[in-house]
Parts: structure tokens; C-alpha cells; sequence
């Protein structure tokens, strides 16, 4: 006879959904510009374009993969409630685990962790920190606020956004005031 098992508590979606945009982050950049070298036409130079990520200079389909983790973490955060982790405290200490290995993972993609020179050392640089920083932000308004201050809270997120980026047209230097870098 069958034994019927427990339904998984993953959602099954999301998890195909990162792997497609790992598979974009990691190799679809390389196999389109390995393609477009092969092809060797002019025409296809519009493709391979699509595919690099531009420098604060316009916009790319390239540019749509780390919204793409963000909205990730964000279609997690209801399912901190329902993950049977028990009290508030286990799940705040899980939702602590997963904010500190995202900026460990970070640190190690700087390849400056271990690094004793706490000039190359940036503390907030990169996509995984954002993502860390986003998601525990968004994870505490979730779990601690109404929904009205939460909208609130968006709001006021957003102006200030686009506030800094009305006060500040340079680019780079808006870049290096968020991120520590040149």
C-alpha cells in the first residue's frame, strides 16, 4: 500500500523562480555573449547589450535580477509565521540567522573577510547585504506594525529615495555615500 506523505512546506514556485535567476546571475551573461561571439552578426550585438549589466546609465533587462531576489525575500516573510518554528523567539532567532549568513555571504563575495585591512574592509557593499538589510526591515514592519504604518513607514522610504536622488545628481557620488565605495 501507498503511504501518503506530508506535503512539502516549501513553496515550490519560488524555489524554481530563484533558480532561474541564479541561472541569469551566473550563466546566462556568459552563454549569451559565448553565443553572440559564435553568431558573429551585427544584429545580435542588440542581445548581448540587453545582457550587461550598464553603469548607472540607462536600464537593462540585466538589471531586473537582484529586484528579483528582493521580491524574493519579501514572498517569504509571511510564510515566518506558518514555518511551525514555534515561539517568537525561535522564529526571530531564525529570522536572525538568515539576515547574519546573507551578510556573511556578502563579506565573502568582497573576498575581503578574512582580509586584516579594515580599509578594504566595506560593511554594506554589495547585493546580499542588501538583501539582508532589506529583508530584516521588512520582516520586523511585518511582524511588529499595523498596516497602516507599514505604508507609512514604504512611503517614507520611497521619498527619501528619491529625495537624495533629487539633492544629489551625481551619480557616483550618491554611490559612494551609500556604499562606502569609489
Amino acid at each position: 500500500m501507498k503511504s501518503l506523505s506530508a506535503p512539502s512546506q516549501r513553496l515550490e514556485s519560488l524555489d524554481i523562480l530563484r533558480g532561474f535567476d541564479l541561472f541569469c546571475l551566473v550563466g546566462l551573461e556568459a552563454l549569451v555573449h559565448a553565443l553572440g561571439k559564435a553568431i558573429n552578426a551585427s544584429w545580435f550585438a542588440s542581445v548581448t547589450d540587453a545582457f550587461t549589466h550598464a553603469d548607472w546609465i540607462g536600464f537593462s533587462p540585466w538589471d531586473l535580477v537582484m529586484p528579483l531576489f528582493m521580491f524574493m525575500a519579501g514572498v517569504t516573510i509571511p510564510f515566518t509565521r506558518t514555518s511551525g518554528s514555534g515561539s517568537k523567539g525561535r522564529m526571530w532567532l531564525k529570522i536572525i540567522k538568515r539576515v547574519a549568513l546573507l551578510w556573511i555571504f556578502g563579506m565573502m563575495c568582497q573576498g575581503n573577510l578574512l582580509s586584516l585591512n579594515p580599509d578594504r574592509l566595506y560593511v554594506y557593499s554589495n547585493t546580499l547585504q542588501a538583501i539582508a538589510a532589506g529583508y530584516l526591515i521588512a520582516v520586523a514592519l511585518f511582524l511588529t506594525v499595523s498596516l497602516r504604518v507599514q505604508v507609512a513607514v514604504a512611503l517614507l522610504l520611497l521619498g527619501t529615495y528619491w529625495g537624495g536622488n533629487g539633492v544629489c545628481d551625481d551619480r557616483r557620488l550618491w554611490r559612494r555615500r551609500l556604499y562606502c565605495r569609489s
